[in-house]
């Protein structure tokens, strides 16, 4: 009889420690298990002792049952939650998660502001050139082209890069003064038209009345593209660049001429013709490779149409606008009386500004300066200086390296009379003023 007290004893400690675990691991459960052994423990005392009774003992597994479900489903409130809803728990979990509170909103809030930056830039040009180190032979093909009174004027002036470097918060503003329906600039009291002749006299160039095809086209065939681009289908003006430094260091015949070409190249899609991407058609490429031709075309319409054409589509969407923005700087110095010229004999004309004093000058005006500057319209006056520079050496060649056709002996029947328009040469009426653009 001792033996088998000693093993029920023994059962009764096991069942006691299931439990423990089962309430430390389980939670609710484990609370449940706990109850039911103990009423199985009364139930085996009652049995023991002779006084068991199988229906007291489910009635008391029921009780225990009923109780142990109205704890579990219990209601209470969700801590932390603004709203004070009441939610179920079943199983020690949340059925919906807790409400975040609202961060509060700065009352206000500076909008970002617009952050331009258009490709067109002449101080990268001038750098290049004036770091390259061209030989006479260099010199020699630049001739031939429609800018080297601007590769000359850079080559034989100690320029500082600073002082040409672009400003796009002023281009921006003056592109807010277009007006589409008068396709001028409404600048302090006046209104000023950009034209042929500006671009013409700011960059010096030198070009005939061809007209410029720009349409796209595929890659043409060429041993200057085959050598120069091998494979590549995208032409990039980071990509022209690398290959000039390449050429210009060798003094070959055929590679001084394809320096000459990517200098070219390089100045179109950096300067006059520039895009969001830098890259460069196949139409220019094939233009330049014809180099003695060049002449024959009407760059400045070129470069005015490609500029106001953008200007006129994108006024309103700034970020859109491509082609030789910054002669828009120059052209406002021009016209207006804003700022000082630092060069007033030298040509091309754009030397003679610091773009770095305009926006200076820009920035600190008070509103008795924006009444007091004066606007300058119509056409720029064309010094003698400069007809005769824009004139020298204005050859135009074919395609061949001969067959010069010289128009110089034009240059007296402009000089006797200013007045009169010569029919046989548009391009001697133009320089000297007396015809319309």
């Amino acid at each position: 009889m001792k033996k088998k007290k000693e093993e029920k004893e023994e059962g009764k400690s096991g069942k006691r420690e299931g439990s423990d675990r089962g309430g430390a691991n389980g939670g609710v459960d484990g609370g449940g298990a706990a109850e039911s052994t103990e009423v199985e423990r009364r139930c085996e005392v009652d049995s023991d002792s002779s006084v068991s009774d199988s229906d007291s003992c489910a009635e008391e597994v029921e009780r225990r049952g009923e109780e142990r479900c109205e704890k579990t489903n219990r209601l209470y409130v969700v801590p932390g939650s603004p709203s004070k809803k009441i939610s179920p728990r079943i199983q020690g979990r949340i059925l919906f998660k807790q409400v975040k509170p609202i961060r509060s909103v700065p009352a206000a809030v500076e909008p970002r502001k617009m952050q331009l930056n258009y490709r067109s830039n002449i101080a990268k040009i001038v750098k290049i050139v004036s770091t390259s180190r061209l030989t006479e032979a260099h010199r020699v093909h630049l001739q031939r082209t429609p800018f080297w009174l601007m590769f000359e004027a850079i080559l034989e002036n100690d320029l500082k890069t600073h002082e040409f470097r672009k400003c796009d918060e002023l281009v921006f503003k003056l592109i807010q003064t277009y007006v589409s329906d008068t396709g001028c600039f409404h600048i302090g009291n006046g209104k000023l038209t950009l034209r042929d002749n500006d671009i013409r006299l700011i960059f010096g160039l030198q070009c005939g009345g061809q007209p410029l095809l720009m349409t796209p086209g595929p890659r043409p065939p060429s041993d200057f593209i085959q050598r120069r681009f091998g494979l590549e289908s995208h032409i990039s003006s980071k990509l022209v660049k690398t290959l000039f430094c390449d050429a210009v260091q060798s003094t070959s015949a055929r590679d001084v001429k394809d320096a000459i070409k990517l200098i070219t190249l390089y100045v179109y899609v950096k300067l006059f013709f520039s895009t969001s991407d830098e890259s460069v058609s196949w139409t220019l490429i094939r233009i330049i490779d014809k180099l003695y031709s060049m002449k024959l075309y009407d760059w400045i319409g070129a470069i005015r149409s490609a500029l106001l054409g953008s200007v006129k589509e994108f006024h309103r969407i700034l970020g859109k606008i491509t082609g030789c923005v910054v002669v828009l700087l120059y052209f406002l110095c021009e016209h207006t009386t804003l700022v000082v010229a630092d060069r007033p004999e030298v040509f091309s004309r754009f030397l003679k500004w610091n773009v770095g004093t305009l926006l200076a000058r820009m920035r600190n005006m008070t509103q008795d300066d924006v009444d007091k500057f004066e606007v300058l319209p119509g056409r720029l006056q064309v010094s003698k200086y400069e007809r005769d520079q824009l004139l020298s050496g204005n050859n135009v060649v074919d395609d061949s390296d001969d067959g010069f056709v010289d128009r110089i002996d034009m240059i007296d029947d402009v000089h006797r009379d200013e007045k009169t328009i010569d029919a046989r040469n548009p391009i001697v009426n133009v320089i000297a003023g007396v015809a319309p653009i």
